[in-house]
């Protein structure tokens, strides 16, 4: 009777390990929403709002924030290429190669390129899926108003960027309005 018992409870007990270890197949991965943030203001190296952007934390940052900066994962800057035009995303590693001030004591490498999602497919973009075939390759994107942008940061999220408004104003104070779609 006791070897019966045990017997009887040894299969269920591999009985219910191996039906509770299999998978459906139907079954579908967990979505993970995006970081998304909204009409981010950037102003360019002469202009009065703050340059910098972090999608880890969807603030703007000032060049005297810099001390934060590597803390705050900050990868993208504006500036301008000329005084009046080449309004560009551009790497932070990448300042120094524009005749820009390199941060002091951060490296963030980020690779942007203009994307070939549309503006109404960002507004739609509302899960990470969606950003794991995004590519991008240049330090620097010269960027224009109703594009998106593409972008990869220095661990390897993906993101999407979409300019809202962009004025190429003048003696390098370029301003550009965007919105931030990245992988948490």
């Amino acid at each position: 009777m006791k070897k019966s018992f045990k017997l009887v409870s040894l299969l269920a007990v591999a009985g219910s390990v191996f039906f509770s270890s299999c998978k459906k197949e139907d079954e579908t991965p967990a979505v993970t929403a995006v970081a998304s943030y909204s009409a981010k203001l950037l102003g360019a190296q002469s202009n009065a709002n703050h340059s910098f952007f972090s999608p880890a934390t969807g603030l703007t940052y000032a060049s005297g924030d810099s001390a934060t900066f590597a803390t705050n994962k900050v990868d993208i800057s504006l500036y301008n290429a000329t005084a009046t035009g080449g309004l560009s995303f551009l790497s932070l590693d990448a300042r120094g190669g524009a005749g820009l001030k390199k941060v002091r004591g951060v490296s963030r490498n980020t690779a942007f390129k203009l994307s070939n999602f549309t503006v109404a497919q960002f507004d739609t973009l509302t899960n990470e899926i969606a950003l794991d075939n995004v590519t991008a390759t240049s330090s620097e994107v010269e960027i224009a108003a109703n594009n998106v942008y593409q972008f990869i940061n220095e661990e390897g999220k993906a993101g999407l960027i979409k300019v809202t408004a962009a004025d190429q104003g003048t003696a390098y104070n370029g301003s550009a309005t965007i919105s931030v779609k990245v992988q948490k």
